[in-house]
C-alpha cells in the first residue's frame, strides 16, 4: 500500500498488561514518525462524554458492551478505517487484544503483528508504578492477576502464536529499544 509516496506500513502491536506496548509505540512515533491508535482511544472518549472514569473496568465493560451488541468485529472495523485513513509511514494499532482483530488486519498489505512479552511480576510492579487508569497505584497482586482474566483479555495470550516478531520485555528498557529497532528496520526491509 503506498500512501503520498511512501511506503505505507501497519503494524499492530499486543501484549498483556504493562508489557511494553505503550514504550515500544511511544519509540516507534518518537523515531520513525509513526501515528498511533489504540483501540481504548474510542473507548475513552465515550467514557468522558458521559463522565464515568476511565478506569480499566469501565473500558472493559463498555468494550464487551459493544462488542455484545454490535457483533465482535465492531472495534476491529473501527481500527481498520482509523488506521487504512493513515498518511503517515508507519501507523500503529496499539493494544490488538482479540483473533478478530489479527485477522481482519492479517488480509491488508504490508501488515506486521508485534507481540510484547514479559514477565508476570515485572508487569505487575510497571503496572502500579505507571498509574496509568484510576486506582491502578493501590492495585494488589491479586487483583491484577484477576484482572488479567478479564474478558478482554483472556484471548491476549494467544495472539502470541499469530506474531510475526515477539519482543522479550522482561530486561531493561535499552534492551526493548534495541529489539524494537531491529524489528522495524526488518520490516521497513519488506
Amino acid at each position: 500500500m503506498k500512501l503520498g509516496g511512501h511506503p505505507h506500513q501497519l503494524i499492530g502491536i499486543s501484549g498483556k498488561m504493562a508489557s511494553g506496548k505503550g514504550s515500544v509505540s511511544k519509540y516507534l512515533v518518537k523515531e520513525y514518525n509513526a501515528e498511533k491508535h489504540a483501540s481504548s482511544g474510542p473507548l475513552r472518549a465515550i467514557v468522558d462524554i458521559f463522565g464515568i472514569p476511565q478506569s480499566r473496568v469501565n473500558l472493559s465493560d463498555l468494550s464487551t458492551f459493544l462488542r455484545e451488541t454490535y457483533g465482535e468485529q465492531v472495534i476491529a472495523h473501527a481500527m481498520l478505517k482509523l488506521l487504512t485513513e493513515s498518511k503517515a509511514p508507519i501507523t500503529l494499532f496499539d493494544g490488538m487484544r482479540r483473533l478478530i482483530d489479527v485477522h481482519t488486519f492479517r488480509q491488508l498489505p504490508n501488515f506486521t503483528f508485534i507481540f510484547v512479552d514479559c514477565d508476570e511480576q515485572i508487569r505487575y510492579q510497571r503496572y502500579v508504578v505507571r498509574n496509568e487508569n484510576a486506582g491502578d497505584a493501590e492495585m494488589s497482586w491479586d487483583e491484577f492477576q484477576k484482572r488479567g482474566q478479564a474478558e478482554t483479555e483472556v484471548q491476549i495470550d494467544q495472539l502470541k502464536t499469530y506474531a510475526d516478531i515477539v519482543i522479550d520485555n522482561s530486561g531493561t528498557y535499552e534492551e526493548l529499544i534495541i529489539q524494537t529497532r531491529s524489528a522495524v528496520e526488518e520490516i521497513l526491509k519488506k
